[in-house]
C-alpha cells in the first residue's frame, strides 16, 4: 500500500520537480490555530479560554513541533498561513519561535475585512505558482474555513492536482465546525497524522515511533494541561475514531509501532462517555483480536 501510494505521488509531479534522489518535492502549508496550536477557535463556547491562549506562546498539540522539524529535516518546505490580521502578527511568529517550528514563511491577512477562505485559497494557489514543481500538502482544521478554502484548491482546475494530501484537525463537530470533505482525512491527535505520513512514505518507523511516544506520553500525563495538549478537553470525537484507529493497530506490521497506536487508542477511548467506552471491546471481539497484553489491556 504505501509504494503504491508513493508510487502515484511521484506521477503526479513532473520530472523537474524531483529531488537529486528521484523523490517529489514537497510544500506544506500549515495553517496555525487549532491546527499546531490549542487555541479554541470558536472562542463563543469559551471566551476566557480563548482569550487565555490567544497570549500563550507554549501551547503547541504534542507531537507537532517534532513531527514539523522531522518532516522539515527530510527537506519539505513549510509556509504557514493564518487568517489573523497582519497588526497581530507578532502573537503566531512568537508562537512558532517559542514552540520550536522549523523556520518559515508566515502570511497573514491584509485586512480583518478580507474573507478568511477566499484568502486562504489566493495564498495557496499563489504559493503553488511560486513553486511550480512542488506537491503540496495542506493541513488545517474544521473550526473555521480551512475545509473549504481546502476544498476549493482541490478543486481548481489548474492546480488542484497538485495538492498531495490535505489534513484536517477535526475538533468540532459538525454543526460547530465544518464536516470534512471528500480527499481530506481527519487528525484527533498527532497519531493518525504521523501515521497517513508515514503510509506516504515521508516519515520512517524510527520518526515515526519517537512521535508516537510523545503522544503516548501526553495522554498518560498526571498533567492535565499536557494531557489536554495531546487533544485538547474540547475535542469531539466518537467511537468511529477510535475503531478506525484501532483498526490501522489490527493491519500494523511493526510491534512497537502497533503496541504504541493501541496505547494511544486505550487513552483516547478512556475519554469518552461510559456508553462509547463500552463499543471498543465490542468492536475488539468482533474482529477476533488476540494479541496478548495489548488486548488485554484494551478489553
Amino acid at each position: 500500500m504505501k509504494s503504491i501510494l508513493f508510487g502515484i505521488l511521484c506521477l503526479l509531479l513532473p520530472m523537474t520537480g524531483m529531488a537529486a534522489d528521484g523523490a517529489p518535492k514537497f510544500v506544506i502549508v500549515s495553517d496555525i490555530d487549532d491546527t499546531i496550536q490549542k487555541s479554541q477557535i470558536h472562542w463563543k463556547l469559551n471566551p476566557i479560554a480563548f482569550a487565555k491562549n490567544l497570549f500563550s506562546f507554549h501551547d503547541a498539540f504534542v507531537g507537532m513541533p517534532a513531527l514539523y522539524n522531522t518532516l522539515a529535516a527530510n527537506g519539505i518546505d513549510f509556509h504557514y498561513v493564518t487568517a489573523a490580521p497582519k497588526f497581530l502578527s507578532f502573537l503566531p511568529r512568537k508562537f512558532l519561535e517559542t514552540s520550536g517550528f522549523p523556520v518559515g514563511p508566515l502570511w497573514t491577512r491584509d485586512s480583518v475585512r478580507d474573507p478568511m477562505a477566499d484568502y486562504k485559497e489566493m495564498k495557496v494557489i499563489e504559493l503553488m505558482k511560486a513553486n511550480p514543481d512542488a506537491l503540496f500538502i495542506l493541513v488545517g482544521d474544521n473550526g473555521e474555513k480551512d475545509v473549504h478554502a481546502y476544498k476549493r484548491v482541490q478543486d481548481h482546475p489548474e492546480f488542484g492536482k497538485r495538492v498531495a494530501l490535505t489534513f484536517i484537525h477535526k475538533l468540532y463537530d459538525d454543526k460547530t465546525g465544518s464536516p470534512l470533505e471528500p480527499g481530506q482525512k481527519p487528525y484527533i491527535s498527532t497519531a493518525e497524522i504521523t501515521l497517513d505520513l508515514r503510509e506516504a512514505q515521508l516519515l520512517n518507523d524510527r520518526s515515526t515511533e519517537a512521535i508516537l511516544k510523545q503522544v503516548e506520553r501526553g495522554l498518560q500525563s498526571s498533567s492535565a494541561k499536557i494531557e489536554n495538549l495531546t487533544i485538547p478537553e474540547y475535542a469531539n470525537y466518537d467511537q468511529n475514531s477510535i475503531k478506525a484507529l484501532a483498526t490501522r493497530a489490527l493491519n500494523e506490521p511493526n510491534p512497537e509501532i502497533r503496541r504504541l497506536i493501541f496505547s494511544i487508542t486505550t487513552s483516547m477511548n478512556e475519554r469518552l462517555n461510559p456508553t462509547e467506552r463500552n463499543a471498543l471491546p465490542r468492536f475488539l471481539e468482533q474482529k477476533s483480536l488476540r494479541i496478548g497484553h495489548c488486548s488485554k489491556a484494551l478489553l
